[in-house]
C-alpha cells in the first residue's frame, strides 16, 4: 500500500540521513539560517505534497485545511522518533514494524479507509 511503502521510505530517507541531521543540530545556535534553508529543503517541502496526497485520497471531501493538519500529524509523527534518537533525547524504543503498522492504521483513521486501496 501507498501508505506503508511511503512510511518505510521516510524512514529510511531519515536513517540515511542520520549524519546530516546531528550536523544540523550542532550548528542550529551558531548557523540559524543552514539549519532553516536544510529544513526547508529536507522537510517542510514534503508537507504539502503529503497534504495534497491526503486530499486526493479522500476522494476530495477532505478540506484543504484539514489535509494540512493531517499532513502536519502524519509526518510529524514520523519525524519526530528519528530526530529524537539523532538527538539523543528520548529513550522510547518501539520496534520500526509496529511503528509503521500503527502510523498507518492512524493515518487511515485521518484520511478514510478508501485510503488503502484493495490488494
Amino acid at each position: 500500500s501507498e501508505l506503508i511503502i511511503s512510511a518505510w521510505y521516510t524512514l529510511a530517507e531519515l536513517d540515511r540521513e542520520k549524519e546530516l541531521l546531528l550536523i544540523l543540530a550542532t550548528e542550529s545556535r551558531s548557523r540559524p539560517e543552514l539549519v532553516r534553508d536544510a529544513v526547508e529543503q529536507l522537510i517542510d517541502a514534503s508537507f504539502p505534497d503529503f497534504a495534497d496526497w491526503a486530499r486526493e485520497r479522500s476522494g476530495g471531501s477532505m478540506p484543504a485545511d484539514r489535509a494540512r493538519v493531517v499532513s502536519a500529524v502524519g509526518l510529524g509523527a514520523l519525524l519526530s522518533p528519528r530526530i529524537l534518537s539523532v538527538l539523543g533525547m528520548t529513550s522510547i524504543t518501539i520496534d520500526d514494524e509496529s511503528f509503521v503498522q500503527t502510523w498507518v492504521d492512524m493515518m487511515i483513521a485521518l484520511i478514510g479507509p478508501d485510503s488503502e486501496p484493495a490488494a
